[in-house]
């Protein structure tokens, strides 16, 4: 049987390298289509729309094999995915899901929209929280940082490009109100599900699953994970509840 064709957007950090465990446990049911930021070897890119064209781009060198890719977008990954999603003809996905996914509220915009305006030295400090952080809640610093050294061309000027991503997000689409067509997946233990509920409810609209882990669990890619993203792009899923 055929395998199905799936996008998969890389998280903040700009390179598929750094979900390689769930990148290869995907690759057992589908097809996996995915590539570095749009930025990650060039000059950093705070252009929203930019990197929507270029994951749209890459889109339709995967829907060129025959099927509708189903669409699978990873924190920063998850704003890409749904922009790309909603530009999209209707059909033209076989389905989209955001991992980690943030709603961004209007304050949090603006404050992106402030850290787009700040000087050189600004924008490094900004970068390196970034780092800090990905380090912080990784479950396997050492490796996250050999990763890092063998993909990097350049520490200061990849700081600046994750500034420029976070940046980027002030053009990121609205969260989705009503769209049964999305699929969500959590991790119980990382913050952006405390979020999503204050600001969704319960449950965010749509589809939801929630696994165990933190929000460094589509780094290693557990099994839970895998299952969660067969579940939602399923042809005709039903049943589905949140699991806490």
């Amino acid at each position: 049987m055929r395998r199905t064709d799936l996008v998969l957007i890389p998280g903040i950090g700009g390179h598929p390298r750094f979900h390689e465990g769930f990148a290869g446990a995907l690759e057992r049911s589908y097809r996996v289509h995915t590539a570095a930021h749009a930025d990650f070897f060039s000059t950093p890119c705070p252009d929203f729309a930019a990197h929507t064209a270029y994951w749209r781009a890459r889109f339709d060198e995967a829907a060129a094999a025959g099927s509708p890719p189903v669409i699978v977008g990873i924190s920063f990954g998850a704003h890409l995915a749904l922009a790309l999603w909603r530009e999209l003809p209707p059909g033209a996905a076989g389905g989209v899901v955001l991992v980690s996914y943030w709603p961004l509220a209007g304050w949090q915009r603006a404050g992106l929209r402030w850290l787009g305006r700040l000087p050189r030295f600004g924008t490094f400090a900004v970068g390196t929280v970034c780092l800090r952080w990905s380090e912080w809640t990784s479950q396997d610093r050492a490796e996250l940082r050999r990763q890092r050294r063998e993909l990097y061309d350049d520490e200061r000027t990849a700081r600046r490009r994750l500034w420029a991503r976070l940046v980027s997000l002030a053009g990121a689409p609205s969260a989705p109100t009503n769209a049964e067509q999305v699929g969500f997946v959590y991790a119980s233990r990382e913050p952006a599900l405390r979020y999503a509920r204050r600001r969704f409810g319960r449950q965010p609209p749509g589809r939801t699953i929630v696994v165990a882990g933190t929000h460094s669990v589509s780094l290693a890619g557990t099994a839970e994970l895998t299952a969660a993203i067969d579940q939602l792009t399923a042809p005709h899923p039903t049943g589905f509840e949140e699991q806490a």
